[in-house]
């Protein structure tokens, strides 16, 4: 498969000025040669002007300009061509069909989601931090998580785990020669004191990353957002005045929502995952039932909970409910319907409140709030380990288990051929973040998420 030559459409599949059709792997400049009106093989220039022909029919399909890389400057570590055609799909697809037909090769094939960059990762241009950060970058939703992806690209975070790498190396291969070689005058003698103290401070940062990286995490996958409340409050009308389109019916009549309805916002460095829900109350009706246990699924699973209550009633049953849900939740509750005639009691709700009119499109308290919530830490690139990948931070979370399992056996005067193990077992999930160690299918199930010709 590493040696077979692949081509994808690099750009977006629909009507443009210009498309690019990427080429990579060791056939690629025999194959356009065979379709370009022009000798590439000796190719001595980065950039061609010509045609691409059928040479079975000497139709020409299109007028193209040739951008060559050969494999030491490549983004894969391969001979690459991308061909910058007009940008019709029409084209597009005429031009790929020739050249996946054109030579008989089963070893021309079209790339799979991702493969440019997983050649890039197999042939040592970029680490696995970096092939990461690629995919981050396509993605990013906001100004930080472009941020972090572009100090995960450029190679900080790689160089940040080096030296993480570099402590803990340090530490077992100390432990290793002091219980092989004790007779060794130029060897650090190492207590367990001594050892206990270096493992705490590793624990401390170790902690410290985990802080930085929930925020990273914060701000790339956003937060799942679940606006709720018995029906009529207002929910629906929110999610639309933040959406700023009709995204969900709203009407007078009671139990209108009966799915959920969702939608993505960014409020300055970060992007609220909304779901709207159907209003919680107690209803004979089977339908409505079915729609209010899926919205107290959603509600489990949530990382922020608005509560709307309606400002111009009382408090009911209903909302008493409701607010026993949310008492040990991170929650916001939201009084909206402000601009009618207030009858609802502050005094009686035991958490602060936020003053809206959804209808009226006045919501920037809550915006404030939010802001309040998720904004006040900011990320340090310079000195914080950055993993965005859900798997490398379930790593991570692992390398500082087995550093506290250390702790707590150097509490308790384990030898440190034992402890030295606990040490080992962190240095092998290192080797797994930086991509040395590949577990099971973890590169196919990786770059799958990437778009295709990436």
């Amino acid at each position: 498969m590493i040696n077979d030559t692949i081509i994808a459409l690099a750009s977006a599949p629909l009507k443009q000025a210009i498309a690019i059709i990427r080429v990579s792997g060791p056939e690629t400049f025999s194959l356009i040669n065979k379709v370009f009106n022009r000798n590439i093989l000796n190719a001595s220039k980065e950039k061609y002007f010509g045609r691409i022909i059928n040479p079975n029919t000497k139709i020409i399909i299109d007028e193209v300009v040739l951008v060559c890389y050969y494999k030491s400057s490549s983004f894969t570590g391969e001979d690459t061509i991308e061909i910058n055609c007009h940008g019709s799909m029409l084209i597009v697809n005429k031009i790929i069909h020739l050249l996946l037909t054109i030579m008989k090769n089963d070893n021309i094939r079209l790339a799979t989601a991702g493969e440019f960059t997983k050649r890039a990762f197999l042939n040592g241009k970029i680490d696995l931090l970096q092939a990461q950060a690629v995919n981050d970058l396509i993605n990013a939703p906001n100004d930080e998580a472009l941020s972090l992806a572009m100090n995960s690209l450029n190679g900080n975070n790689s160089k940040l785990l080096k030296e993480l790498e570099t402590r803990l190396l340090e530490l077992i291969a100390n432990i290793s020669v002091n219980i092989d070689y004790p007779e060794y005058d130029g060897v650090e003698k190492l207590t367990q004191k001594l050892v206990l103290t270096r493992t705490n401070e590793l624990y401390s940062d170790l902690l410290t990353i985990t802080k930085q990286n929930k925020i990273a995490q914060v701000i790339n996958d956003g937060i799942d957002t679940v606006i709720i409340g018995k029906p009529n409050v207002g929910k629906s009308t929110l999610l639309n005045a933040l959406l700023k389109e009709n995204r969900a019916i709203t009407s007078t009549i009671a139990g209108t929502t009966r799915d959920i309805v969702t939608g993505k916002i960014n409020i300055d460095n970060i992007s609220l995952n909304l779901i709207d829900t159907a209003g919680i109350r107690n209803t004979n009706d089977i339908i409505e039932q079915l729609g209010i246990q899926k919205s107290k699924q959603y509600l489990e699973k949530a990382q922020l909970i608005l509560l709307m209550l309606d400002g111009s009633n009382i408090l009911d049953d209903n909302d008493m409910l409701l607010l026993e849900l949310v008492k040990d939740k991170n929650c916001i509750i939201v009084i909206n319907k402000v601009d009618l005639q207030q009858k609802l009691s502050a005094s009686l709700l035991p958490l602060s409140l936020v003053p809206i009119s959804a209808l009226n499109n006045d919501f920037n308290p809550l915006i404030d709030k939010i802001k309040e919530m998720f904004l006040q830490e900011k990320i340090n690139y310079h000195n914080n380990l950055i993993l965005t990948s859900t798997h490398h931070q379930m790593l991570l979370d692992k390398i500082k288990m087995t550093i506290d399992e250390a702790i707590q056996a150097l509490n308790n005067s384990v030898p440190l051929d034992l402890v030295i193990l606990h040490f080992q077992e962190a240095w092998d999930y290192l080797q797994e973040i930086n991509g040395k160690i590949i577990k099971d299918n973890l590169l196919d199930e990786m770059f799958s998420r990437f778009c295709l010709g990436k």
